[in-house]
């Protein structure tokens, strides 16, 4: 089995447009990544797990022409913008190519569970309006006003600027 990591980057990609990124070392390709994705080659097949919105441009640069099944984690858009450039695969004879069968598939695409369902008709009561990625942790951190966010998201970048530094010394 091979595995291409075809994107490693947070949702919205590295650097993030708009973000401080002085502390981070741009000259370094580590720190340029797009969003997350990956090609899989197992026993003759080849799986695509994701289509970011740079999917095109990440098969094109991996050298990666078709897929033979995929797998899509989550309805998310860094996870599912690229699928307009998956015609690559119109050819395959499967019951999921809705360009080859007209109509619904056997299964479900993406199918929630009943918690999630639940979730949306009774969204909980909360006075957050921004969110940043804590990269340390991959959890989001929440704050009720823009000052808050700002501290997070200076803190945030301290700490990766700080953690790359580290790993390029190593």
């Amino acid at each position: 089995m091979k595995i291409v990591f075809m994107g490693t980057g947070t949702s919205q990609g590295v650097p993030v447009i708009g973000y401080d990124s002085s502390g981070i070392d741009l000259s370094n390709p580590k720190n340029w990544r797009t969003r997350s994705s990956i090609h899989v080659y197992a026993a003759g097949k080849e799986i695509q797990v994701d289509a970011a919105p740079e999917f095109r441009l990440q098969c094109l640069k991996n050298s990666i022409s078709r897929a033979d099944a995929f797998i899509l984690t989550h309805g998310h858009a860094d996870h599912i913008a690229g699928m307009d450039d998956t015609q690559f695969s119109t050819d395959l004879d499967s019951p999921y190519n809705t360009y080859l069968h007209v109509g619904l598939t056997p299964t479900p695409i993406a199918n929630p569970g009943l918690a999630s369902l639940q979730a949306a008709l009774n969204p909980e009561s909360h006075n957050y309006y921004y969110y940043v990625l804590n990269p340390a942790t991959g959890m989001h951190q929440f704050s009720t006003t823009q000052e808050e966010h700002e501290q997070y998201r200076a803190q945030f970048a301290a700490a990766a600027a700080a953690a790359s530094t580290q790993s390029e010394d190593e």
